[in-house]
């Protein structure tokens, strides 16, 4: 009887124990913290740029249009817009180097209406006689550029209100006071007073195929009817 008694005390010890131990188990695991649950988290891939699809650009050189050159149209005489009276001098003085002979019967018509002095007539039979022996020249051609250099000039005379020649690299005459044009044309040819007859001389040039012949706009020294003759 002692012998069954001893074992089911033994037998409680070992129930009781392992009730203890199972506590005791419990209560750790209790108070350990529950892990934590690391969230999952997907990495986003480093950016990238998009790469686009495309036809490679073709680099094009424009080349460029060739300018062309400024073309300056020349003056023409209709272009110069000549008075009246200056293409009668110009006729005039065409008309005494085609037909030089033939010039001699205005030379003394000249003469008479004007009652020439002396010296006048001493200086245009001078003349006659040359022109008696002169063969036909050719007619001179109206010169745009001379026609612009002498009125040029012209406008500085006018303004200087001084009778004196020009620098201009032509021959020139100047002619002064004589409204009538043959008269002014006959003066000159005279030249009386003139030791050399340049004026004269200018008009009956051989080597000479251009004129510019202008009439001044305004008096020179109290003269009126002012003209620039350039001769080339």
């Amino acid at each position: 009887m002692k012998r069954v008694l001893k074992n089911i005390v033994t037998l409680i010890s070992c129930m009781l124990m392992a009730l203890a131990f199972s506590n005791y188990s419990f209560a750790q695991q209790k108070e350990k913290p529950a892990a934590t649950v690391k969230k999952a988290t997907t990495a986003k891939p480093a950016s990238r740029k998009p790469v686009v699809k495309g036809t490679l650009k073709k680099t094009v050189i424009t080349k460029p249009k060739p300018t062309r050159p400024t073309i300056v149209k020349p003056l023409t005489v209709d272009d110069l817009k000549m008075t009246g009276r200056e293409k009668q001098m110009v006729d005039e003085i065409n008309l005494v180097r085609s037909d030089p002979a033939g010039y001699i019967k205005y030379v003394k018509e000249y003469i008479k209406k004007t009652n020439a002095g002396k010296g006048i007539k001493a200086a245009a039979n001078e003349l006659m006689d040359e022109l008696k022996h002169l063969s036909p020249l050719n007619k001179l051609q109206i010169s745009p550029k001379l026609y612009v250099d002498a009125k040029n000039y012209g406008k500085q005379l006018v303004e200087n209100n001084s009778i004196e020649h020009s620098d201009l690299p032509y021959s020139e005459n100047l002619s002064f006071g004589i409204e009538n044009i043959r008269d002014a044309i006959i003066d000159l040819l005279i030249d009386d007073g003139i030791s050399e007859r340049g004026h004269r001389k200018n008009i009956l040039k051989k080597n000479i195929t251009m004129i510019g012949v202008v009439e001044l706009e305004g008096k020179v020294e109290d003269y009126p009817h002012c003209y620039v003759q350039e001769f080339k």
